[in-house]
């Protein structure tokens, strides 16, 4: 959102976007937010929350819509 570096933005951003993937995924013309939303979910420290929240997956409303990457972190 505000560059290269990962700030405040960020971090605020990944949640939203988390959720809304979850249920929406974005289309083919919004290739520019499907890649932001790709590195904000590989930067290390969103890696790891989603990595400690992977057991609770299981009970999240919208798990159907949830890519299988984030119930299995060896799948792509």
């Amino acid at each position: 959102m505000t560059g290269a570096a990962f700030s405040m933005a960020d971090c605020a951003a990944a949640p939203a976007l988390f959720y809304a993937v979850a249920y929406v995924p974005p289309s083919p013309q919004h290739g520019h937010l499907a890649a932001y939303i790709e590195r904000l979910m590989a930067h290390p420290s969103v890696a790891l929350t989603i990595d400690q929240a992977r057991p609770y997956f299981k009970f999240f409303p919208g798990r159907s819509g949830l890519s299988r990457r984030y119930f299995d972190p060896d799948t792509v």
